[in-house]
């Protein structure tokens, strides 16, 4: 998948540091030489080839008080969606996905920590 030099600039930028302000798009515009709607074009362009998966905050979770744990689980096939609908609804699960291997369901939980 090709992307061009702003492209490559607006994902450098977002990656560093998206601006923490009102106009975050108008900022990164700024710097990389375009306007506000063509960052948000692109950025919208990016995510819709799959070169953007997701767009959010990354916090360092041991700074505020939280520990996490990776979870393993044998889940019968036929049950996966379900299984899977029921870990997915607790807040603290980050990920779930599934393996080839006799414990096929793998999912991070983050709780907070005393």
């Amino acid at each position: 998948m090709k992307i061009d030099g702003i492209d490559r600039k607006i994902l450098n930028l977002i990656q560093t540091g998206l601006p923490l302000s009102p106009e975050p798009y108008r900022e990164l515009g700024e710097v990389a030489g375009v306007s506000e709607g063509e960052v948000i074009a692109r950025i919208k362009a990016m995510t819709e080839r799959g070169v953007i998966r997701r767009l959010g905050a990354i916090f360092d979770s041991r700074k505020l008080g939280y520990r996490g744990v990776l979870c393993a689980m044998k889940v019968a096939g036929d049950r996966i969606d379900e299984v899977a609908s029921v870990v997915n609804s607790y807040p603290g699960v980050t990920h779930n996905y599934l393996r080839e291997h006799s414990y096929n369901m793998w999912f991070t939980v983050l709780a907070q920590s005393n």
